[in-house]
């Protein structure tokens, strides 16, 4: 008779680890995942038997889930032998008959999700148990977005209100931060009173800033005329349309403003008179003798 009292050891060196994706069929590579809205993600289990044992029966206890199930049935075989490993899908737990599977549907919140896994070996009375932990954080597609404007077609200006004088060339520039965690890819300019849209592909990571001049903007194949304004002879308030879009479609809208004043300039002049040539004098009238000369 094989005794049934087993030793324990627990989290051993190396024996388990758990990865968590987006794709029902695969194992994943990675112990987190960004994950966007609404989305089901998927764990994988992998068990490296870096023992001199070889199991044979095992259970998954997995307390987010609500999931604690032994396998292999009874009358079935699954031999882990020593360097050798086990990987376990939810398609794999799905033909093992777990129920519930290994998953979670309709992710709304960050999520710490940490499992127990046991091997025994009946026939040494030894049992091996380690712990896993995957993390799956709720995507979030954000941007800041700031319109200024100067007068530099490759320099970014640093304030959103100018004054010019009537017939110049003024210059905006786009300025974006990532303030979301997902990687940016696209990105769509559109200016509603100009009739100009222009839609290009440049990666930005979380906490990344991009800015766009008009010489910028023209290496990235957009119209120049969508962030310059040439002989401005009234007030303009420019509002300037920005969309980004992260994996899975997910985007996310700014609209930044700026304007632009006319400057008006005034002139007075006055005239004085007095008998010194060499200083202005302060007055405007001066009474003098017959015959004097006056400055």
């Amino acid at each position: 008779a094989v005794d049934s009292t087993y030793v324990s050891v627990v989290n051993p060196t190396t024996f388990i680890t758990k990865t968590v994706g987006l794709e029902p069929n695969l194992c994943a590579t990675t112990s987190s995942l960004i994950a966007p809205p609404n989305a089901t993600v998927y764990y994988c289990l992998t068990v490296h038997n870096s023992t001199a044992i070889t199991f044979s029966e095992y259970v998954i206890d997995d307390s987010v889930l609500g999931l604690k199930f032994s396998f292999p049935r009874a009358g079935a075989q699954l031999l882990l032998p020593p360097g050798e490993r086990l990987v376990i899908t939810n398609s794999v737990l799905t033909n093992l008959g777990a129920s519930p599977l290994f998953r979670q549907s309709n992710v709304t919140a960050n999520i710490t999700n940490t499992l127990a896994f046991t091997a025994s070996s009946p026939t040494t009375g030894i049992a091996i148990r380690d712990d896993a932990t995957a993390v799956v954080t709720l995507g979030r597609v954000a941007v800041n977005a700031s319109k200024t404007v100067g007068e530099s077609a490759t320099t970014c200006a640093t304030t959103k209100t100018l004054a010019v004088p009537s017939g110049s060339t003024v210059y905006y520039c786009l300025t974006v931060v990532n303030a979301g965690n997902f990687l940016l890819t696209r990105h769509t300019m559109t200016d509603p009173t100009l009739g100009l849209t222009h839609t290009f592909t440049r990666e930005l990571a979380a906490g990344a800033t991009l800015a766009l001049t008009q010489d910028e903007l023209v290496k990235l194949g957009g119209p120049a005329a969508l962030l310059r304004r040439e002989n401005v002879t009234t007030g303009i308030t420019n509002t300037l349309f920005y969309t980004a879009t992260g994996p899975f479609g997910v985007a996310t809208t700014a609209q930044p403003q700026s304007s632009v004043t006319i400057g008006q300039s005034s002139l007075v002049v006055t005239k004085t008179v007095g008998l010194n040539q060499a200083a202005c004098a302060r007055n405007a009238t001066l009474g003098v003798p017959s015959g004097s000369t006056i400055y």
